[in-house]
């Protein structure tokens, strides 16, 4: 299979949420824009976006219900500990942070992108200067 990336911003498959469809056409037309969004990344991308609307909701939950919960222990007796929504949140997180790296959607990302336009803009014009 050949890489062919997308001039239009494809439809998101039908699996994912309302939410991470949201994210779809908000993140994919700069995808598409970039040239960053190809039908071997169709998917990949899709995840991404399904992890985003889940890390919201999950953020979403916590605000509501804290960060810690109590529970029963096996003997009986109430005690506190760490919401489990916490660390599944956090799992999120990991995987939303390699993903945006991947499809250079970091800060970082936009930084070196504009210096490597800055880089061509500025030798295409030396060099046009140099042959007046």
């Amino acid at each position: 299979m050949s890489i062919q990336y997308y001039d239009e911003l494809p439809h998101p498959p039908d699996n994912l949420t309302v939410e991470a469809k949201s994210i779809w056409y908000e993140i994919g037309t700069l995808l598409v824009e970039r040239k960053k969004l190809s039908n071997l990344y169709y998917q990949t991308f899709a995840i991404l976006c399904q992890s985003i609307a889940d890390f919201k909701k999950l953020s979403d939950e916590l605000n509501q219900t804290g960060f810690v919960v109590e529970t029963l222990s096996h003997s009986g007796v109430m005690m506190t500990k760490e919401n489990p929504r916490f660390k599944l949140r956090d799992q999120l997180l990991a995987r939303i942070i390699v993903m945006t790296r991947e499809f250079q959607l970091t800060p970082k990302s936009d930084v070196n992108n504009s210096e490597q336009f800055e880089k061509t803009v500025t030798n295409g014009f030396k060099e046009e200067f140099e042959s007046l």
